[in-house]
């Protein structure tokens, strides 16, 4: 039962990537020119060329995240609880002052062991 359903995530996974799709309409384009289908070829080109100008041009997948963005107000901290905080975990990397950890390995380390230092 468990392969089924790892079987099945990997193909949702694939179904869910529109890059993946421009693959699957190239493929199949290429599928019907080497079958002598011309009209058929054309259209999943078409499709191919389609998606890869929807999902590259970048401002279409950028207009939806900055109107679910604005609609959540900026929080503002108190002074004292600004001072308190020594650094911010986003997505596992951590992120102090200006400085930005690159690797995930011993720079988040080092991060903490130099925040547990401060008393954060």
């Amino acid at each position: 039962m468990d392969t089924i359903f790892f079987i099945l995530s990997k193909v949702v996974q694939f179904c869910i990537e529109p890059l993946n799709w421009v693959i699957a309409f190239v493929l199949l384009g290429l599928l019907f020119l080497s079958l002598r289908k011309p009209h058929l070829c054309k259209r999943f080109l078409v499709l191919a060329l389609f998606d890869l100008l929807l999902v590259g041009w970048l401002p279409a997948s950028e207009l939806p995240l900055r109107a679910i963005e604005n609609l959540v107000p900026k929080a503002t901290l108190p002074n004292d609880l600004n001072n308190k905080i020594g650094g911010i975990i986003i997505l596992g990397g951590a992120i102090s002052g200006e400085q930005i950890a690159v690797d995930r390995g011993g720079d988040i380390y080092s991060f903490f062991s130099r925040a547990r230092y401060k008393g954060v």
